[in-house]
């Protein structure tokens, strides 16, 4: 089933027909989300987890110069599709004019932009929409029947003939289980 995850804040929400089915935030009679796969979801980087991955066996010294270049390339890594296009520049410019014309509607109506609570010393708000999404097309994995008695994921290779429940799979934790579209 495709819905619409949504970051609005510090949680996420999920949308299916303009409706909220699931939440990271335990709505009364929705399902819950982990906020793990979520983040997943929306590329958010745990900090702690690529921490551990640096060897232990190594001295002081040689761990805080290998853990500044590990922390540096990550960077590098996870930032190198975060470029502005000129075609941003070129928006982010043109909003810069438009606000100091246009009101608040106009703004959000031509940019997609909530401009509601925009004042012209913060463009940062507006700089970042043009590069992190606030909501991501997702499918809510679903639990397949199949001839061998065995029940398997809708995201599992070997579901070639299987028949779809209709029925969300839960993680351990009782949460719904997306995946990116």
């Amino acid at each position: 089933m495709k819905a619409k995850l949504i970051k609005e804040n510090n949680q996420y929400n999920l949308y299916v027909d303009n409706e909220i089915i699931a939440s990271t935030y335990p709505y009364q009679n929705h399902k819950l989300l982990s906020k793990q796969n979520c983040d997943e979801i929306f590329g958010v980087v745990d900090v702690e987890k690529l921490f551990n991955e640096v060897d232990e066996t190594i001295d002081f010294n040689e761990f805080c110069f290998t853990s500044f270049k590990l922390g540096f390339n990550k960077a590098m890594e996870l930032n190198k599709d975060k470029v502005f296009t000129l075609e941003d520049i070129k928006k982010a410019i043109q909003f810069g004019w438009d606000d100091e014309g246009m009101m608040a509607k106009e703004i959000s109506d031509k940019y997609g932009f909530d401009a509601s609570e925009y004042h012209s010393e913060n463009i940062i708000p507006f700089i970042q929409s043009l590069q992190q999404p606030t909501e991501i097309e997702v499918e809510i994995v679903t639990l397949m029947d199949c001839h061998d008695d065995k029940t398997y994921l809708s995201t599992d290779e070997e579901v070639e003939m299987c028949t779809n429940t209709g029925i969300p799979a839960l993680d351990s934790k009782g949460c719904l289980i997306l995946k990116k579209i």
